[in-house]
């Protein structure tokens, strides 16, 4: 959480606006801490927490590799991974989720919305992107 602490231990919590920050009251606060080894000593008790560490963390790992690699590739190549992966295998190709955007892949992508904007433009004149239906789908690509 993005915060301001003033006196008498308040929150003001910042709400992202399209042109600025507004902050807003969340109420009095009650601060805690914890000795991490406790904590870890007690959870370590219940039967369900090795399994769910071990599984959370290869996640973590698969997600930092994944998301290393992604980056090697040029933005084009980034693009169409993102947009397959918000796709369904289709006889026509990849259909993509209507939710998919330029903002959405700019998140996802690591670029600006307008680089994204510039490549979706690129791969849609390659036909790597057609529009059937008022249905976008990916192409896969003719060797």
């Amino acid at each position: 959480m993005n915060a301001i602490w003033s006196t008498n231990d308040v929150i003001f919590h910042n709400v992202f606006q399209q042109n600025q920050y507004e902050y807003l009251a969340i109420g009095d606060v009650e601060v805690a801490i914890f000795d991490a080894r406790t904590v870890l000593n007690t959870l370590s008790e219940e039967p369900f927490f090795p399994d769910f560490l071990i599984d959370y963390n290869k996640r973590q790992q698969e997600e930092f590799f994944q998301f290393s690699y992604m980056l090697t590739k040029n933005i084009r190549d980034r693009v169409l991974d993102v947009m397959k992966r918000f796709s369904q295998k289709h006889p026509d190709g990849y259909l993509v989720a209507k939710r998919v955007n330029s903002l959405l892949l700019s998140k996802c992508c690591q670029a600006t919305p307008t680089t994204i904007k510039k490549a979706l433009l690129d791969l849609k004149q390659e036909k790597r992107i057609i529009k059937k239906e008022q249905h976008l789908f990916i192409q896969e690509r003719m060797i």
